[in-house]
């Protein structure tokens, strides 16, 4: 059994999601958007450690915090062509913003298809553009992390650098195709189901699934 803990973390009030498999103490973040501190006392409250961060996108929101946890030894993964965000600030979204964010690096990039296995946890990488050209999903048995693709009954902007509506509306097709429901982890707000997205998500009216 896989244990999800979610942390608002940020300015803007980023999803942080710490996946931890039952009977061990390393976990995988996704997504840290600031509040480092706060992470590190649940770590001792909750008693897991955090080993890895997988990004789902680039922009400063999502990666504010993941230097601290860098500098400490996790290990960060990012898509191949989000990557360029991690030094950039005018694709961060930092310097439009006005806000400080510490560079970094990925120690590897993820593309579609990937199958990662760390800690006990197999995750599946989706390519889904269209909030950035390198936005990814990762899928965890019946659970997505949809970063800012697919929100409750919303979608990711897609007017941001590198950002395409007519991808974004493709990308969350693949995801309403694929077989069953899903949990899905949304980057900000509630989680939801694939299930009621195909009902109610505004962009169902531009899909053929």
């Amino acid at each position: 059994m896989i244990k999800v803990y979610k942390f608002v973390t940020g300015f803007l009030s980023v999803n942080t999601f710490i996946l931890v498999k039952d009977g061990m103490t390393d976990a995988v973040a996704i997504d840290i958007g600031g509040d480092e501190k706060e992470l590190e006392k649940a770590e001792k409250e909750y008693g897991f450690n955090i080993k890895a961060v997988l990004l789902t996108h680039g922009h400063f929101d999502h990666i504010g915090g993941v230097k601290y946890f860098k500098d400490r030894g996790a290990k960060v993964y990012i898509s191949q062509k989000d990557e360029p965000f991690l030094t950039n600030k005018a694709l961060n979204l930092a310097s439009t913003l006005g806000y400080s964010v510490k560079e970094f690096t990925a120690d590897y990039t993820v593309k579609e298809g990937d199958e990662l296995s760390l800690f006990g946890i197999n995750f599946k990488v989706i390519e889904t553009p269209g909030h950035t050209e390198g936005s990814v999903c990762y899928v965890v048995e019946d659970k997505i992390f949809a970063g800012d693709t697919l929100f409750e009954r919303s979608f990711g902007r897609y007017d941001f650098p590198t950002g395409n509506a007519r991808k974004l509306v493709k990308s969350v097709e693949r995801l309403f195709k694929l077989d069953g429901d899903f949990t899905v982890y949304s980057g900000h707000g509630n989680e939801t189901t694939l299930s009621e997205e195909r009902l109610y998500n505004p962009l169902v009216e531009y899909m053929n699934f």
